[in-house]
């Protein structure tokens, strides 16, 4: 059964689908479900939570959801959740790894974070990777809502979309699922 905050959060990912950026990181259309959330063009809004133009922003996507989700139920998280967080997926692991106050594992469950992280043809890991909310999982697979991706399958990353992902964390080149961060329950 799933908690207040991990209902929250999913509730909040899904009025972030179809947010569609500008070409080269430059910026985001407007967007009808954010504006209606945050009172916010979605520019203004990831903003707010330090993104630049250039910037990858899955890991800013999943930030702004936690923190809108926090926001109704324990605003006292947000400096924490700010402590945390960073536009890098690698540094934003790191944080809540050495966290005591958030679990992270290998376990998925709705409301969490996916981290993926690249690796070489050497199977080296490398500093960039990718985020998203989890919204429904089984014993294979996972089902996200991912920032700067593509629902048609490109590499580009361009909008907030579902995708359905295998569940596996075996070391190959390409990203590979790392770990699951959990919402720390209210």
């Amino acid at each position: 059964m799933k908690s207040m905050i991990e209902n929250k959060i999913i509730e909040i990912a899904n009025q972030f689908i179809g947010l569609t950026e500008k070409p080269g990181n430059s910026g985001f259309y407007d967007h009808e479900g954010i504006q209606a959330l945050t009172h916010m063009h979605p520019e203004e809004l990831f903003r707010t939570i330090g993104w630049k133009k250039g910037y990858a922003w899955c890991m800013l996507n999943c930030e702004v959801i936690w923190k809108l989700a926090y926001a109704k139920y324990d605003s006292m998280m947000i400096p924490e959740l700010n402590r945390l967080f960073s536009a890098s997926v690698a540094q934003t692991e790191a944080n809540f790894k050495r966290s005591d106050l958030f679990v992270v594992d290998d376990a998925p469950k709705e409301g969490n974070i996916a981290v993926w992280r690249s690796f070489n043809a050497k199977r080296q890991m490398q500093w960039s990777g990718h985020a998203g909310i989890v919204i429904d999982y089984a014993h294979d697979h996972i089902k996200t809502i991912d920032g700067n991706t593509n629902s048609s399958g490109g590499r580009e990353g361009i909008e907030v979309a579902e995708k359905r992902r295998v569940l596996d964390f075996t070391e190959r080149p390409g990203l590979v699922l790392r770990c699951f961060i959990h919402p720390k329950e209210i």
